[in-house]
């Protein structure tokens, strides 16, 4: 991977990867996703992700990004980190 806004490169059949170049952390894992016929739930993210998020902040203050995608049948999250 060369520059800075590429995902990490992924194998054929493979759902996550991760990447250390020139003092920074990338981070791209994804799965897929089944939604079944019924009412919709609640939505939005799990206390989970919430905690996460805030150990990002409390270990890397401003030296982190996170973007969480919603594709049609994957579910996909990179983390940048600068170490």
């Amino acid at each position: 991977m060369h520059g800075a806004g590429q995902s990490p490169e992924l194998t054929p059949g493979s759902n996550y990867g991760r990447m250390v170049e020139a003092r920074k952390l990338y981070f791209y894992a994804g799965n897929s996703v089944t939604y079944l016929p019924g009412p919709p739930g609640e939505g939005g993210r799990g206390p989970s992700v919430d905690n996460i998020l805030r150990r990002l902040e409390i270990q890397y203050p401003n030296r982190h990004s996170v973007a969480i995608r919603e594709k049609a049948s994957e579910h996909v999250v990179e983390i940048k980190i600068s170490l």
